[in-house]
């Protein structure tokens, strides 16, 4: 008898990001040991989960949270807290076999609960931290923020029956293994110390063009640009924010009009916030139907991006990482993207801890220009550099992730 048949395997997944990650590593280990993995998916705007062909190697799970809705955030918050046993979350684990259950944020109230049913039925069952991007290596709050954490925890636990978790993300003593890309920078963390920190497969992305391919009838025209332009939920939950719009119109005025924008909004942004830009200049278009809802790495299969431009998003660090032919401009040392900065501070918006290190490529293809004059030159620059050359981006990636393989076989001595 297999001893990988008593092992069940699942995934907690929040964003488009998290489920393609997700999807990357249900397939291997059901190619690799046979087991089809249950994914928790959160339903997507633009993204018909109905649509994506998982060829049955994993069980697809969904599940609704209105989160622009204060009602709907109570109502979710009581689900996962008071009413979880009569919620069909509590049936996803199937008691009578071990588990390992992989998570990208332990701070959701969702993934904060299920983590709470694993440990609490069996203490040697898994859980293991998948990173999903720069706020993974956030070691503490200031403490301003750590009495908020606590006052919110306190409210949390009193009104739904469920607190906060993590202060930040994987501050939590029952994960019991972290998969990051940057193992001695994630080491140094104090939350780190009783978790097996391994190395995450630096070739994941490349599977991520494979993404696009699973689901069905998506359209697979090129999307030709000279600048991909990447959004961010800067204001409640993607809320359109005039400060933001009056930024983005000073920044796309420097650039050439004969220069094509495409802006790919956020997972989180709202519908038709960046229309009063694309109205505003003829040379700036918005992806505004499904293609939307992709992360931008499964977007490389079918767009020739070569410049990629955003104010401080992580997802420009990883494309640029990704590929030596991809150039990634951050504008947050602009003086229009400090003003908006600090703008959103005053206001109260919780903005990322980035820190310097952060925005380091291997590449030689991440700039950072501190003036207009120096903005403009570094945009002449990649848009004359990518005359140069072609995407080399290309699908049916085979790759082997270790860090799976050692996970797995662990899980036969889980007792």
């Amino acid at each position: 008898m297999n001893p990988l048949n008593d092992l069940q395997i699942c995934f907690v997944t929040t964003t488009q990001y998290q489920f393609m990650i997700a999807d990357i590593y249900a397939r291997y280990i059901y190619d690799s040991f046979g087991i089809a993995s249950k994914v928790l998916i959160r339903r997507f705007k633009c993204f018909d989960i109905a649509r994506f062909e998982t060829d049955e190697k994993y069980e697809i799970i969904p599940y609704t949270i209105n989160n622009r809705n204060l009602l709907g955030q109570c109502i979710f918050a009581i689900q996962c807290g008071y009413c979880f046993r009569l919620s069909n979350w509590s049936r996803l684990l199937d008691k009578s076999k071990n588990t390992i259950l992989f998570v990208f944020n332990d701070m959701s109230k969702l993934t904060s609960r299920l983590i709470d049913e694993v440990k609490n039925h069996n203490n040697d069952n898994r859980i293991v931290l998948i990173e999903e991007g720069n706020n993974t290596y956030s070691d503490s709050l200031e403490s301003k923020n750590e009495m908020l954490w606590h006052l919110k925890h306190l409210i949390s636990r009193i009104l739904f029956g469920i607190g906060r978790s993590s202060k930040v993300i994987g501050d939590n003593p029952k994960i019991d293994t972290a998969i990051v890309k940057d193992p001695d920078r994630y080491k140094s963390l104090e939350k780190s110390k009783n978790q097996n920190v391994v190395q995450q497969n630096q070739d994941i992305l490349l599977c991520a063009v494979d993404f696009f391919q699973h689901y069905t009838q998506a359209s697979t025209h090129h999307l030709n640009c000279d600048i991909l332009f990447l959004g961010q939920p800067f204001y409640k939950n993607g809320r359109f924010f005039e400060e933001e719009n009056q930024c983005l119109s000073a920044l796309f005025r420097y650039l050439p009009s004969t220069t094509r924008i495409l802006i790919k909004p956020h997972p989180r942004d709202c519908a038709g916030k960046y229309n009063r830009l694309a109205d505003s200049f003829c040379n700036v278009f918005v992806i505004d139907d499904e293609l939307s809802a992709f992360p931008v790495e499964a977007l490389l299969a079918v767009t020739e991006i070569m410049t990629v431009l955003t104010i401080e998003s992580s997802a420009a660090i990883t494309l640029a990482n990704l590929s030596s032919n991809i150039d990634a401009v951050i504008l947050r040392e602009l003086p229009e993207a400090i003003a908006l900065r600090e703008r959103l501070l005053e206001i109260g918006e919780e903005l990322p801890n980035i820190k310097e290190e952060q925005f380091v490529g291997k590449n030689n293809n991440i700039f950072r220009p501190k003036s207009s004059a120096e903005y403009q030159k570094v945009i002449e620059e990649t848009l004359r550099r990518a005359r140069g050359h072609t995407a080399l981006f290309k699908t049916n990636h085979t790759v082997s992730f270790e860090e799976i393989n050692t996970i797995i076989e662990s899980g036969n001595s889980i007792k």
